[in-house]
């Protein structure tokens, strides 16, 4: 398995890219993507695999957005790390249980419009 982690200069260090985790279990996306929840306590995690290399780019852009938009203090999870797992683009972040994105962004705090516009 080649590990390219790399963080984001304000995030956590990258969360090791291990093989297997002993309490991993898959949860349900829209994207296509294969995304699994490492259940740890308080370290818990959700990884997010491109399905194949030929969307590796769009996985990625999805999380420097999904950072920038945390960066704005919206209540999306934060990214802990990128990395490649066998060629599949994949990153992590922190896991928020029982919160879907369309709900965190539903229910977020007035924001500036234009700035969020710019972002994504």
């Amino acid at each position: 398995m080649k590990n390219t982690a790399r963080a984001f200069a304000v995030a956590a260090p990258p969360v090791a890219l291990p093989s297997a985790h002993p309490s991993a279990h898959p949860l349900r996306g829209h994207s296509g993507a294969h995304v699994m929840l490492h259940a740890d306590g308080r370290n818990s995690f959700v990884r997010k695999t491109a399905a194949h290399p030929g969307v590796n780019a769009r996985l990625m852009a999805q999380a420097e957005k999904q950072h920038r938009l945390f960066m704005l203090a919206l209540p999306f999870p934060r990214v802990l790390g990128q990395g490649a797992q066998d060629g599949h683009a994949c990153f992590d972040m922190a896991y928020l249980p029982g919160r879907t994105v369309a709900d965190a962004a539903i229910n977020a705090a007035p924001l500036d419009a234009a700035m969020v516009a710019r972002t994504v």
